[in-house]
């Protein structure tokens, strides 16, 4: 079960705390990841996806000195969902070079029958957004991760086509990040 905001708060680096909560996506249903201090091993396993994008996700994130994360996820409304995680690494360079890393191993777990497209993310100094389409259960994906100091920041939303999309996903990872 995760912990209450607070309770994390008290527990973990602040910058940390920097995921999705509750009060950012209303009327979702907290799915209860262990979102305190994690390691590696029990972040690549949350994260999901394929048994070789774990795989590739350790490494990259070991390579770069991982230090500890924290992640989340929310469902609903219907036909919406979310994941955010933040990672801290050794230094802001490690940061830097584990985001195309940490991009490619999202590459590997598209869903099948979907494309994946990766291009610079105008809101953020040094981010990437990650876009899926044409599955075959009719739901796009956004993700956006960046590359802020010695952290690594996502936030994804996976939904019906035709909502709104990186706009309003961009504007909440902004005011993710910068929280205190």
């Amino acid at each position: 079960m995760a912990l209450p905001s607070t309770a994390l708060a008290a527990t973990v680096p602040n910058p940390i705390v920097r995921v999705l909560r509750p009060d950012d996506v209303p009327g979702s249903t907290n799915e209860y990841l262990p979102s305190g201090d994690l390691q590696l091993g029990e972040f690549a396993d949350l994260v999901g996806g394929t048994s070789q994008s774990k795989l590739d996700l350790r490494h990259t994130l070991q390579t770069h000195h991982f230090q500890t994360a924290a992640i989340t996820a929310y469902a609903g409304p219907w036909p919406r969902s979310w994941l955010s995680f933040a990672i801290e690494l050794a230094n802001p360079s490690s940061s830097r070079t584990a985001l195309a890393g940490v991009v490619s191993a999202a590459g590997e777990g598209v869903p099948t029958g979907a494309r994946m497209t990766v291009t610079s993310e105008s809101g953020f100094s040094d981010a990437r957004l990650v876009t899926f389409t044409g599955s075959r259960t009719g739901f796009v994906g956004d993700e956006i991760i960046v590359s802020q100091g010695s952290y690594l920041y996502a936030l994804s939303e996976q939904q019906k086509v035709s909502l709104p999309r990186v706009a309003s996903l961009r504007a909440l990872l902004s005011r993710i990040i910068t929280r205190s």
